[in-house]
């Protein structure tokens, strides 16, 4: 990710993993399951 939002520095890593998920949802749904499945694996 080159352009990441400066405000996520400023939240807890809780908030800042929910934002990025929620991003991602709605950005790029796909990328979004399969991070969710690497994380699984792991």
């Amino acid at each position: 990710m080159t352009h990441v939002m400066p405000c996520c520095v400023i939240l807890r890593h809780e908030d800042a993993e929910w934002y990025l998920s929620v991003y991602f949802l709605d950005k790029h749904p796909r990328m979004l399951g399969e991070f969710k499945n690497n994380r699984a694996t792991v």
